[in-house]
């Protein structure tokens, strides 16, 4: 497996073939990314994208809110 995302996942996780249009939109989804210092396209390591889906998986947990609950309680 490579280091880093290819030319079509960069597609199809972006929706956008143009360079600067995938930047913009990594940018706006948070995934860190580095620019091919020759071509000017944007790198994306796969650990990135484990990490930024690992992230929004905690996130989405359900969380109990402990203090709301004991005011509800104790009225």
């Amino acid at each position: 497996m490579d280091t880093f995302l290819t030319t079509d996942e960069l597609f199809s996780l972006t929706g956008y073939k143009y360079k600067q249009c995938q930047q913009q939109a990594l940018s706006r989804m948070g995934i860190r990314f580095l620019v091919d210092p020759k071509l000017g396209k944007p790198i994306v390591l796969r650990t990135e994208i484990e990490r930024q889906a690992s992230t929004l998986a905690k996130t989405n947990e359900p969380t109990i809110n402990l203090e709301a609950m004991k005011e509800v309680t104790n009225g």
